[in-house]
């Protein structure tokens, strides 16, 4: 009997040593795995699809009054049509996580120590955009790259942000869908934002109210506040001209091209005109939000005498360039 006990043990061992051989999976998953099997026994379908499945049932599921953690929202195409794309609902997803997540509801709950929410102190945005190439660098084809939006809230902290589970992901579109859109990625950008001030639910008028993982509860406001992204990104979101245009910064009214093709740089013709070389930050004028209004204005009116035939195609873009901003049909000004 002792004999019979002893190969079965080793037999039992050698099993145990073999799991997650064929298909990497931690020791620590691997004991959680099986002691959820133990309690719960197994379920009837395990396979890939079958949890593809339950995840697509699950965030399709509207789990806490503010809709589906998923969602589907269709987007204009250049050549007419829409385009399909597939976001996080960031409101509905920040309040499960609050519920779920003992260690993000112990976050959330200590910046609202730090910083109380309220409609007139609404927390600060941080939508984070970039793109994304899981391929090889040095492959042809980049099918796979992909236009990614993350989103947190300044009032975590700069220790907080620092650690990447924190940032959710509220978009994930292959680049060759978002090329497709009128507007590109600026189109994408007014999509995620619509997702936080929407109709029916505004993070900023009305709040998410969430139920923190303690039984707390917590109404949280929050406004739009920072894009983070790199320079090409930035473009990509505003529609700005960026470095192709007269007024190279979307921050700035007076911050001109340092040279000019074939011409001479406009802040050598006028005192109005600084080079972005500039080291003196005080020479920089802000670019206001009114005036930034006033060029969404023009740009629409000049687009539309375009369409009529009332100017050429190139009198609007030479338009576009000296005013550094581009029209788009998906304008977040």
């Amino acid at each position: 009997m002792a004999s019979s006990s002893s190969s079965k043990r080793k037999a039992c061992d050698l099993e145990l040593v073999s799991l997650g051989r064929a298909s990497y999976a931690s020791h620590s998953a691997i004991s959680k795995l099986l002691a959820h099997i133990s309690e719960h026994g197994l379920p009837e379908t395990y396979d890939r699809s079958a949890q593809f499945r339950a995840r697509k049932d699950i965030c399709r599921k509207d789990v806490n009054g503010y809709g589906p953690l998923v969602v589907d929202r269709q987007m204009a195409a250049q050549k007419g049509g829409y385009v399909t794309g597939t976001f996080q609902n960031p409101l509905a997803a920040f309040a499960y996580h609050c519920q779920h997540s003992s260690q993000y509801a112990r976050i959330v709950k200590n910046a609202s120590v730090e910083h109380p929410p309220s409609p007139g102190s609404p927390w600060r945005l941080i939508i984070y955009q970039d793109g994304v190439d899981p391929s090889d660098g040095l492959a042809k084809n980049h099918s796979r790259k992909s236009t990614v939006f993350y989103w947190a809230f300044a009032e975590f902290g700069q220790q907080v942000l620092a650690h990447e589970e924190v940032w959710l992901t509220i978009c994930v579109l292959r680049s060759s869908q978002t090329n497709q859109l009128a507007g590109t990625v600026s189109c994408l950008f007014q999509t995620v934002l619509e997702l936080f001030f929407g109709e029916t639910h505004d993070i900023l008028r009305t709040g998410v109210h969430v139920t923190l993982y303690n039984g707390e509860s917590l109404h949280v406001f929050g406004k739009a506040s920072v894009l983070l992204a790199d320079v090409p990104a930035l473009k990509e979101c505003t529609y700005c001209k960026g470095h192709s245009g007269t007024i190279c910064c979307p921050l700035c009214l007076n911050a001109t091209l340092h040279s000019a093709k074939d011409a001479i740089p406009l802040h050598l013709l006028t005192d109005e005109a600084v080079s972005i070389t500039n080291f003196d930050i005080t020479a920089f004028k802000e670019l206001k939000l009114d005036t930034l209004r006033t060029i969404t204005r023009r740009n629409n009116a000049d687009h539309a005498a375009w369409q009529a035939g009332r100017i050429s195609k190139v009198a609007f873009e030479e338009a576009e360039t000296r005013r550094g901003w581009c029209w788009t049909p998906a304008n977040i000004i």
